[in-house]
């Protein structure tokens, strides 16, 4: 036929991200000593990061004075007009939020594959659509839990995709979310993520174990073409 109908008829755009004001509410949550509810306080304390020590060693009294110390920080970069301030966070919490490494709402968001002759498994989850994104860790199937590898004891390495005319040219090794951002990430953590985009390979290498995976990251087509949205679309196979 010499083409392949990818868009045959009016398509809606890709889903939208959730907002910061549901992200941050999700990170309020976190917090078992205080319920905020007072949408500059889920502004704040979702924010927090480093700033306070980790949710469940965090008293109420220590949130209510980074809280107040926030505001009143906040408040002076607004010459003092509590309006502004308001209408700065209500403006921030609906706008969307594109967050790389972000985990799904729902347990079934996530996809697990048994690493063999381990107790572990590779679990991933859609990242950013936006920016392509995959988004996996290695998971303990003993305690139930994300494995935080100890230094040196494992390995991710890119594969570069010859047949792919994008992505990074060379073999190397990925960092982990967790060991760029560490300073802003605290002890909030469980395990250590990583990031690929549509189609990207890499090999994960446990070398106390002499083991190691390939492990490859689904390849989706776009929801939708940038600019005829609506339209026919076809792709010429030559």
């Amino acid at each position: 036929m010499g083409y392949t109908a990818i868009v045959d008829d009016a398509q809606a755009p890709p889903p939208e991200p959730p907002t910061w004001g549901e992200v941050l509410v999700r990170q309020c949550r976190q917090y078992p000593n205080f319920d905020a509810q007072v949408e500059f306080d889920i502004y704040a304390l979702g924010l927090a990061g480093a700033l306070l020590p980790p949710p469940e060693d965090a008293s109420k009294s220590e949130i209510r004075a980074y809280l107040a110390k926030t505001f009143d920080a906040i408040l002076k970069e607004h010459d003092g007009v509590i309006e502004s301030v308001q209408e700065m966070v209500k403006e921030f919490m609906r706008k969307p939020a594109h967050i790389t490494g972000m985990r799904p709402v729902h347990p079934d968001g996530y996809r697990m594959k048994a690493v063999p002759g381990t107790q572990y498994s590779i679990r991933m989850w859609e990242g950013s659509r936006a920016a392509a994104e995959w988004v996996f860790e290695i998971y303990d199937n003993v305690s139930n839990r994300p494995f935080w590898p100890p230094p040196g004891t494992v390995q991710v390495w890119y594969i570069p995709n010859p047949g792919r005319g994008e992505g990074y040219p060379d073999r190397h090794e990925i960092a982990a979310i967790e060991d760029v951002f560490n300073t802003s990430l605290g002890g909030r953590v469980t395990g250590k993520t990583y990031v690929l985009r549509d189609g990207d390979k890499c090999v994960v290498n446990f070398k106390e174990m002499n083991t190691s995976i390939s492990v490859s990251a689904p390849d989706r087509q776009p929801d939708f073409v940038h600019g005829i949205n609506g339209h026919r679309h076809y792709k010429l196979d030559f």
